[in-house]
């Protein structure tokens, strides 16, 4: 086997681990969702400019992670394709 080969398929390897790691990285961010209820508790005891501000930075929050994670997601599908396809062209 050459090495070009070898690099190639440990590259591939990693790519898959760091693929694999985004959906710890959403199972750590969705933890962040609680701060919905705790907007609900805000609100009742500081007012609703609390609900609001708990809320909107709680979706903010989680749709900034959620749109993070797929595009990396996307991007390593990418690369991962882009190492298989000069893979097989590598004797």
């Amino acid at each position: 086997m050459s090495r070009q080969r070898e690099l190639m398929e440990q590259e591939i390897t990693r790519l898959q681990e760091l693929r694999d790691s985004l959906s710890e990285d959403w199972a750590k961010a969705r933890w962040f969702a609680l701060g919905f209820p705790v907007a609900i508790v805000l609100g009742f005891a500081l007012g609703p400019l609390w609900f609001w501000l708990t809320t909107l930075g709680t979706a903010a929050f989680l749709g900034t992670s959620a749109y993070l994670i797929r595009v990396r997601r996307n991007e390593y599908d990418s690369e991962i394709a882009t190492m298989r396809r000069d893979l097989s062209r590598v004797d």
